[in-house]
């Protein structure tokens, strides 16, 4: 599935039948591809083939929790994947998305997931109150914050320094996630990790 994500993230047109096959047959698919590689825990085989219909009468019952849980995840992701007929939603997005839209005891798993990975995992991009523009480059202790490092001015001007803001400081608080396709700055992480120990020393 990973290259055919390449694929569409790439493409000017909506995704093939072809693709569309791909995509609904890749639970199945994936389940081959586990087997092929000496897998045969009856369960993972059952949760990754089952996914896309979890309450299937043909899966087992005890891991209908667990094939919820993966749909879930595997519904964030693609909310969060790129592709030229579309932008990326931002991880606040599909973690608001996955919870507005899910059904049945999914609105529950989608919050957990929400929590798990946190509103601006890192490499999210934010837009701060100050105006500036930040990556996240660690989680904070709740799902709504994030350890950021200012990489562009108010201006729009790349800054060749980098700046540890506290989110829990009202002018960097953050205002909106950005999708990655605005940032037209190439983020050197080993500046935007040292940023993050200075700032946090």
């Amino acid at each position: 599935m990973a290259r055919a994500q390449d694929n569409l993230a790439t493409q000017n047109a909506i995704p093939s039948e072809a693709q569309r096959t791909l995509i609904r047959d890749h639970p199945r698919l994936g389940v081959d591809l586990l087997r092929g590689i000496g897998l045969d825990d009856a369960d993972v085989l059952d949760i990754v083939r089952w996914h896309h219909e979890p309450d299937a009468a043909s899966a087992r019952p005890h891991n209908q929790q667990q094939r919820h849980l993966l749909r879930v995840a595997d519904t964030f992701v693609a909310k969060m994947a790129a592709r030229k007929t579309r932008l990326a939603m931002s991880p606040l997005g599909a973690a608001r998305s996955m919870v507005l839209d899910a059904t049945g005891a999914e609105p529950v798993l989608a919050s957990a997931m929400a929590t798990a990975v946190g509103f601006y995992p890192p490499g999210t991009y934010v837009q701060l109150v100050s105006a500036e523009r930040a990556v996240v480059v660690a989680r904070g202790p709740r799902a709504h914050d994030a350890h950021v490092v200012s990489i562009v001015n108010p201006g729009g001007m790349p800054l060749t320094k980098y700046l540890y803001r506290d989110v829990r400081e009202s002018r960097y608080a953050i205002r909106a996630p950005v999708n990655a396709e605005k940032i037209k700055v190439l983020v050197d992480f080993d500046k935007a990790y040292q940023a993050l120990a200075d700032g946090r020393a």
